[in-house]
């Protein structure tokens, strides 16, 4: 079905080193290595089968569960286990609806190599304006996912005490975007500029794409780096 969701909109800061090739005025060349991290939030509300087997009582006559649940993110699906409470007298039969609520924070850090082009609108004076525009390949090196969960039963919640993540999400590990962009360099003595660029980005290849849910990468960049002139 078609999935309508509000924006978040998540920050995080980034470094890279590039290289610059003047073909004359006008034209640059780009490339280099970029360290860029990539934020995501999401909430899913997945039902699961009551299983009675791993059912036990506790010494306070508390009854505590643990229960298999798969999470849904925007970078693949999650397993997860989690362990909860329920009052002793609680009979739930094996095989009843069980509902949880799951929050996911996760923080994907990739290695990006850019490839592109500079073009210098104008180019007669120590500030120069451009427009920019390239390639980037992107390979994650790191992920790291956290999550809270609820556990209802018929609108009760349960007291949930532990929760554990069984394995990594299953996105791809490399993807391709674009960008464009625009910006300013000020060259303040002969071997060195000061750059600051507004940059958009978007995917070219997806991230994640399971059933029929897939997920896209863009947003704004803002760039300010010191280049030295050999």
């Amino acid at each position: 079905g078609l999935l309508e969701t509000g924006n978040v909109y998540l920050y995080s800061g980034n470094w890279g080193f590039g290289f610059r090739y003047f073909l004359s005025n006008r034209i640059t060349l780009l490339t280099g290595i970029e360290q860029s991290k990539v934020k995501s939030w999401s909430r899913s509300e997945v039902d699961f089968a009551y299983n009675t087997s791993t059912e036990h009582i506790m010494p306070d006559g508390d009854k505590e569960n643990m229960s298999p649940v798969p999470m849904p993110t925007p970078f693949g699906e999650i397993d997860t286990e989690i362990t909860y409470h329920l009052p002793g007298e609680a009979n739930i039969p094996n095989g009843e609806t069980m509902n949880s609520i799951l929050e996911t924070h996760q923080e994907i850090q990739y290695y990006s190599i850019p490839l592109g082009m500079e073009y210098n609108i104008t180019s007669k004076t120590r500030t120069k304006w451009f427009a920019e525009g390239g390639l980037r390949y992107n390979h994650t090196y790191l992920d790291a996912s956290r999550f809270t969960s609820r556990i209802v039963h018929l609108g009760q919640d349960m007291a949930v005490t532990d929760e554990k993540l069984m394995n990594s999400p299953s996105y791809k590990s490399s993807y391709f975007n674009y960008y464009l962009g625009t910006g300013i360099n000020y060259q303040f003595s002969d071997k060195f500029l000061l750059s600051g660029s507004i940059r958009y980005f978007n995917n070219i290849t997806k991230v994640n794409l399971q059933d029929n849910a897939s997920t896209k990468v863009r947003g704004y960049s803002l760039k300010i780096g010191i280049l030295y002139i050999f």
